[in-house]
Order: structure tokens, then C-alpha cells, then sequence
């Protein structure tokens, strides 16, 4: 059932489970997983120009489309030992969307609040990707908030090596 992208990034923001399970089965639901993944980043992005300037757009944009693919293969690797998707799903569709709360750090341009706004993003996008990895993996909640969580430890790691190895 195909739905207007705005009412998907609404049901993505609600961490709605079977909205999550409908898009990991809808072929045609990748084209708007990127959008999303490219409203999130650009949001991103207009929440970085007062550091980054203009740049802070294209970058948020750059770094949300190559993040959503790397966050895809982490959260796959680290939900393998815990089971199989399930025939039909799609983890990266499903992750896609799941960078909705994403749109909320525009306010990262505000001071002060978007230290507190990038936390909250920050805590819904692991949320986010639990109720996705539920959907697709069909895993009990409870394990699907363990695999996000160490998805996300493991990917902060890979952050803080990449900037280590960057400054090098």
C-alpha cells in the first residue's frame, strides 16, 4: 500500500512497528527511505552552517547517506547472531526511515538547545531503528533495544577510530 511520504514520516516518528514491517516489504518504499535519508541529513546539515558555514548542508546530506549505509551494515552484523530477517524485509529500507527524528536537528543551530535537541535525536534514533530491527528481524522488543544499543556503541567506535585515523 503505497502512502504519501509525509504520512510515512509521520509513522516513522511515531516508531510505529507495523509501519516499520510494511516499508521493510514494500520494493517501492526505497525511493522515499532515501528521501527521508536526505531531509535528515540536510536538517542535519542546517543545524551544522553555524560551525560548518554553507558547506554544513552538502556535508549533513554526504554524511547521512554514507551513515545510513554504514549504520545498515553495523545493525545487520550485529543482529546476525540474534536471528534471520524475515523473507521479503529490507533492513535498509526499514533503517531509512528510521532516520526520520533526524529532521529535528535543524535545531542544532540554536545554542545552547541544540546540544539538548542532538541527545533527544539522538536517544529517538536508537529507538527508531529497535522498533525497525523488530520489524524486519520479527525479534521480541526487548532484544531489538540490545542489538540497537550495541549497534550504536559499535558504531561510535567506528566514529572515534575514523576521526583518529583522520587526524593522523
Amino acid at each position: 500500500m503505497r502512502r504519501p511520504l509525509v504520512e510515512r514520516l509521520i509513522a516513522a516518528l511515531r516508531l510505529d512497528r507495523t509501519f516499520y514491517a510494511e516499508v521493510s516489504a514494500e520494493r517501492a518504499a526505497s525511493v522515499q527511505a532515501l528521501l527521508v535519508v536526505l531531509l535528515s541529513g540536510v536538517c542535519n546539515g542546517l543545524g551544522l552552517v553555524p560551525h560548518l558555514g554553507s558547506a554544513g548542508i552538502s556535508a549533513g546530506a554526504g554524511a547521512g547517506v554514507l551513515g545510513w549505509f554504514v549504520w545498515t551494515a553495523v545493525v545487520f552484523l550485529t543482529a546476525a547472531p540474534f536471528g534471520r530477517r524475515l523473507p521479503g524485509r529490507s533492513l535498509l529500507r526499514a533503517l531509512g526511515f528510521a532516520t526520520a527524528p533526524g529532521v529535528f536537528l535543524i535545531v542544532g543551530a540554536v545554542p545552547v538547545l541544540g546540544r539538548f535537541a542532538r541527545a533527544a535525536v539522538v536517544a529517538w534514533l536508537v529507538a527508531a531503528t529497535a522498533v525497525a530491527v523488530e520489524a524486519v528481524y520479527g525479534m521480541s522488543r526487548r532484544r531489538a533495544v540490545l542489538v540497537s544499543v550495541a549497534a550504536f556503541l559499535v558504531y561510535v567506535v567506528l566514529g572515534a577510530v575514523s576521526a583518529y585515523l583522520a587526524a593522523a
